[in-house]
């Protein structure tokens, strides 16, 4: 195993030790939100954002992406991460 193996496993004992849900809410919004944002950018840019974030319709869309974002990519990153941990841990 490399030096990098050994840190990848070292650190996530610990995320595994604090569970997938709180994995999953902290990674998976955040990166939710980003997309969030980078959404909300790109409207307004494009100016189409009028039509599409009214007030009411941007926290509905914020959450989506927020739900979305912990439930795709927090699971995701958590089973490939266990995939690899599994790998490089007889």
């Amino acid at each position: 195993m490399t030096e990098k193996d050994v840190k990848f496993v070292a650190y996530w004992e610990v995320v595994m030790k604090r569970g997938r849900l709180r994995y999953a809410l902290l990674h998976g919004s955040i990166f939710g939100f980003l997309i969030f944002l980078f959404t909300f950018i790109f409207s307004f840019l494009d100016g189409s954002l009028d039509e599409m974030f009214k007030m009411p319709k941007v926290v509905v869309s914020m959450l989506i992406f927020i739900v979305g974002g912990i439930i795709f990519e927090g699971g995701y990153t958590w089973w490939m991460n266990t995939k690899r941990y599994r790998r490089l841990t007889p």
